[in-house]
C-alpha cells in the first residue's frame, strides 16, 4: 500500500468570483486487484472487464506504443457492448469509474501500439 499526498495551486490574478477548493492531503492507494498487457492489432478486440459482472471498478489504461519507436497507434475504448467510449493516442491514459455491468474492452485503431491497464475493486 502507498501513500500519495496531494498539492493544490490555484493562481487567479484577475478573476472576479472567489474560489475555495478542499481537497484531502493524503490518501492510500492499494495493489490493482487485476491487471494486463497486450498488443493491438486488426481485427482484434481485446475484452477487459466482462459486462455480466456486478462490481464497480476503478480503471487505468494506457497507451504505451512501440519499443520500435512507431507512435501511431491508437487505442479505442469501447463498452461491453461494442460503443466508443475513449481513443488513446501515443502516452494518452483514461481513468474510468465504470459501474457494474458496462464492460470494458479495447481495438485497434489506424496503427499497432501496445496497451497496459489495472483496475480495482470499486467499495
Amino acid at each position: 500500500m502507498a501513500t500519495l499526498s496531494s498539492t493544490l495551486t490555484l493562481d487567479n490574478l484577475d478573476g472576479v468570483d472567489p474560489v475555495n477548493i478542499s481537497i484531502a492531503p493524503n490518501f492510500t492507494v492499494t495493489d490493482p486487484s487485476g491487471s494486463g498487457a497486450f498488443a493491438t492489432a486488426p481485427g482484434l478486440v481485446t475484452p477487459m472487464l466482462s459486462s455480466g459482472g456486478s462490481t464497480d471498478y476503478l480503471v487505468l489504461v494506457v497507451n504505451r506504443g512501440l519499443p520500435d519507436t512507431n507512435k501511431a497507434g491508437k487505442v479505442l475504448l469501447q463498452n461491453g457492448q461494442g460503443s466508443d467510449i475513449a481513443i488513446l493516442t501515443y502516452n494518452d491514459f483514461a481513468f474510468i469509474p465504470l459501474k457494474a455491468g458496462v464492460g470494458l474492452q479495447a481495438t485497434y485503431d489506424l496503427a499497432e501500439t501496445s496497451v497496459e491497464w489495472f483496475y480495482w475493486s470499486r467499495p
